[in-house]
């Protein structure tokens, strides 16, 4: 029975560590939201992200529909404020000033939206506020920020305070593309069970 709970342990344990990271990111938060994942070095992240999320209070109907605020996800962002007209328009990864966007380690960048399934290029709306980004770990944990800035603002830092009225979140996954640093659930659960087994006959004799 000890060999059995040792195996069914090591698996869940394993199954964790070989899982993908959650992290929610809320929009009111001026502050960083750090990842318990170390990104190896060298080693490609699959970061997906998925929300929409309110810059304001200023609620308003758009195509219809009765929105509590203008809004955005991680790379477009819509409403009824004067330069957004109830169109949509995208953050500029080259354009820190535009706003409006979620940053990795306090850094703009091209959200990827979805083509057609499964196929995601940047520049492209995603009505499901569904996104994509590949990273290369660093070795180190990364954070996620939302950045509420004026579309004129430049400096971050001086632009915290945006975010007071702000609402909703994002989900953030953190997907290793390469092999996993352990080994997995498909490789350790027959090592285990083999171990368990064997251990079980010796028992028996």
């Amino acid at each position: 029975m000890n060999y059995l709970r040792f195996v069914v342990l090591t698996a869940s344990m394993c199954s964790a560590l070989a899982c993908a990271e959650t992290i929610i990111v809320e929009a009111v938060n001026p502050d960083l939201t750090w990842s318990t994942t170390v990104l190896e070095a060298g080693k490609t992240y699959e970061i997906t992200v998925e929300g929409k999320v309110y810059w304001d209070t200023f609620g308003h109907f758009e195509n219809g529909v009765y929105e509590p605020g203008n809004w955005s996800d991680a790379e477009w962002f819509g409403g009824n404020w004067a330069f957004s007209n109830h169109q949509l328009v995208e953050q500029q990864g080259d354009k820190p000033g535009d706003g409006f966007d979620l940053v990795i380690n306090d850094t703009f960048l091209d959200w990827q939206g979805e083509v057609t399934p499964g196929v995601w290029a940047p520049h492209v709306y995603s009505p499901t506020h569904i996104y994509k980004h590949w990273f290369v770990g660093t070795g180190s944990a990364i954070s996620f920020r939302y950045a509420d800035l004026y579309p004129t603002g430049t400096d971050w830092y001086n632009s915290q305070n945006w975010h007071s009225d702000d609402s909703g979140e994002f989900k953030v996954t953190i997907q290793s593309m390469g092999e996993p640093s352990v080994p997995g659930p498909s490789a350790v659960i027959p090592m285990l069970a083999g171990l368990a087994v064997s251990a079980l006959r010796k028992k028996k004799r």
